[in-house]
């Protein structure tokens, strides 16, 4: 395909422009995994500055990135802590997105849902829903995911739903225009 028409959807023909879709989206996975390894570089080992002083604290690493990404700083914080979790715990995960084969959306699906569980149960999980993973659609590997959680950490789920009904409760929250 020539590059002249890259840039011009409309004059590539429906088979060209599947194959620059799936170009792109194995540029942004790629992309996506090189960005996590750098704020995972960031969040566990803030460099010192230029001029030799004391590395940044954590919150000024959350403030930067923040700033960067043109994001909140709780967005950025969240960023940082999938990216550390992504990139030490997930080693497999983050290998199959540097390859374009599965989303950054599945990376963080898996991250989200093995937060604050064990690097054994974070193993397991991970290890059961891989294979499939690069066939799979976000939902899908979503509900995999899940099915992997209550598989290798059944005591966890009970704990967790227990927890749950615990903490219910009903928040009455006044709303702008009288809602």
């Amino acid at each position: 395909m020539p590059e002249s028409n890259a840039a011009d959807p409309p004059a590539l023909s429906h088979e060209q422009r599947i194959d620059q879709l799936h170009r792109l989206q194995l540029h942004r996975a790629r992309l996506d995994a090189a960005e996590a390894r750098l704020l995972h570089a960031m969040n566990i080992d803030p460099l010192p500055n230029a001029d030799g002083s004391p590395a940044l604290e954590k919150d000024w690493v959350r403030e930067d990135v923040a700033c960067i990404l043109k994001i909140s700083g709780a967005y950025a914080q969240t960023k940082l802590v999938h990216a550390t979790e992504l990139v030490s715990r997930f080693p497999a995960t983050l290998a199959l997105l540097e390859r374009g084969e599965i989303t950054a959306r599945h990376a963080t699906r898996l991250v989200e849902a093995c937060l604050g569980r064990g690097d054994s149960v974070a193993g397991k999980v991970e290890a059961r829903v891989l294979p499939r993973a690069p066939q799979q659609s976000i939902a899908q590997f979503g509900l995999s995911v899940r099915r992997a959680l209550l598989a290798c950490d059944p005591r966890g789920a009970e704990d967790r739903h227990r927890d749950a009904l615990e903490s219910r409760r009903v928040v009455f929250s006044p709303q702008p225009d009288g809602v």
